[in-house]
């Protein structure tokens, strides 16, 4: 027993002695590397569930917030009840009514991070993508259930003014105008 524990002290010594007279001659040097990624890439509808509604289909079915949404996407639900700052939204049957939300919204790639903000009008939809799923992995945190991606017009590629009035039951007005320049 003594014999092969002198020989194992022995072994590691002659090992560490060896690879610390070991010199590296020749050194590499690499240029810098860049790695990038984009969100959204070429077609999230293959990846993941989604249901994507454009400029022409928002202005047909008159969704100018999110709430709008919930009759054109399936398992989507945003209940009309209490005030807009205690808003609720549900994917696939998960959401929070307090703390912090479980889906995520960003408009023009700006997220908004607590839900109290959610419950808002929009004039110019350009596109909505409502992606159902866990989505933590590209856009962070609370999207345990998804996101909502919504795009609003560009003035790079609309110039002018758009203006906008409804007149609604118990004489209720909804007025917007947006001009839109480079």
């Amino acid at each position: 027993m003594k014999k092969n524990l002198w020989l194992l002290i022995l072994g590691i010594t002659v090992v560490t002695f060896r690879a610390g007279a070991l010199e590296v001659s020749d050194t590499v040097s690499l240029e810098a590397v860049t790695v990038t990624a984009i969100k959204g890439g070429s077609s999230i509808a293959s990846a993941s569930a989604s249901t994507y509604i454009g400029e022409k289909e928002a202005e047909r079915l008159r969704i100018e917030s999110v709430k709008g949404a919930t009759d054109v996407v399936p398992n989507f639900f945003v209940p009309d009840y209490g005030s807009r700052i205690t808003s609720s939204i549900y994917v696939r049957g998960i959401g929070a009514r307090i703390d912090q939300p479980s889906v995520g919204l960003t408009v023009d790639n700006v997220p908004f991070m607590n839900k109290d903000s959610y419950d808002f009008d929009l004039q110019d939809i350009s596109s909505m993508q409502v992606v159902r799923g866990p989505q933590s992995t590209l856009y962070g945190r609370n999207t345990m259930a998804g996101v909502i991606n919504i795009t609003t017009l560009s003035p790079f590629e609309y110039q002018g003014l758009r203006a906008s009035a409804r007149y609604g039951r118990a004489n209720t007005w909804r007025l917007g105008a947006g001009y839109y320049t480079r």
